[in-house]
């Protein structure tokens, strides 16, 4: 679920960090040396000459404007702290993997081999813990009521563990229908609206 969860958050504030900031500051300049050529070409008076780079260099404060809004929303880095997560997440996943296969392949019953099992589930445990305590980005709301509304409503119908495939099957489904809204970067539907 929380891998689930920080690859939706990466995708959705990337998303944000693009089209709502970076897209328009590279519009905004790439306009003003357009709009200052084009206007000295089209009209050869010398008063709209002089208006022209008014008119571009007024388009900077816009610029100025949203790069000071990123600094504030600062969805690039929340971004990226959740795909760092997502990676982490990944490879705590793999671990698991990999230590579910060696305990379902180990016939004999060395006490070693238990002392060493639970050493590697204590270090995915504080790699996992560590894995929270570095990701300071927190899931967007609509994204953590909608996991938890979910699991909540899957906990009331079955006594399965939250490891079991169906609530991975859900959580599946809920991330592949986020994904699926067109608008999902813009605005982030809360779930009780579908």
């Amino acid at each position: 679920m929380n891998l689930i969860q920080h690859e939706l958050a990466a995708t959705y504030l990337s998303g944000r960090h693009m089209w709502f900031f970076m897209v328009p500051q590279v519009v905004y300049a790439l306009l003003a040396p357009i709009l200052t050529v084009v206007i000295a070409l089209v009209f050869p008076d010398e008063r709209v000459k002089v208006i022209a780079p008014v008119i571009a260099v007024s388009i900077a404060p816009v610029i100025g404007f949203l790069q000071a809004m990123e600094k504030v929303f600062s969805h690039g880095t929340r971004a990226a702290m959740n795909e760092s997560a997502v990676r982490d997440l990944t490879e705590l996943l793999e671990d698991l993997v990999t230590l579910k296969s060696k305990l379902s392949f180990d016939v004999d019953d060395d006490d070693d081999d238990g002392q060493r099992e639970g050493d590697t589930v204590k270090s995915i445990n504080i790699k996992f813990t560590t894995c929270h305590i570095k990701c300071k980005s927190i899931v967007p709301d609509a994204l953590s009521v909608a996991f938890k509304d979910l699991m909540n409503a899957l906990s009331m119908k079955n006594e399965l563990p939250v490891e079991s495939i169906i609530y991975v099957d859900a959580f599946n489904r809920l991330s592949a229908k986020y994904r699926t809204i067109g608008l999902f970067h813009c605005v982030c539907p809360i779930p009780r609206e579908w």
